[in-house]
């Protein structure tokens, strides 16, 4: 995967928030942000940082990996895996 594939990021956050029966109020709270910013980052509307993403993974108890490595043509690349 050369781009993060934030749409899959998203729908993995909000299958977690609905599975644990987590509201996005919960989450902002967790974050430090209001429910607009998180409903933001959730439909693609804002960027996640990093550093929010690792709170969401505790928060969920999910896992969050990022790596970062040069293709072939020493290109940048970034892969974002998110599992539940």
């Amino acid at each position: 995967m050369n781009d993060i594939d934030l749409s899959q990021l998203n729908s993995t956050i909000r299958a977690e928030l609905a599975r644990r029966g987590m509201h996005q109020r919960a989450l902002a709270q967790v974050l430090g942000l209001s429910q607009a910013s998180v409903s933001a980052r959730l439909s693609g509307g804002a960027e996640w940082r990093v550093s929010e993403l690792q709170s969401v993974a505790r928060a969920l108890g999910i896992r969050v990996s990022l790596s970062v490595t040069p293709d072939a043509a020493s290109a940048p690349s970034a892969d974002l895996a998110v599992s539940a």
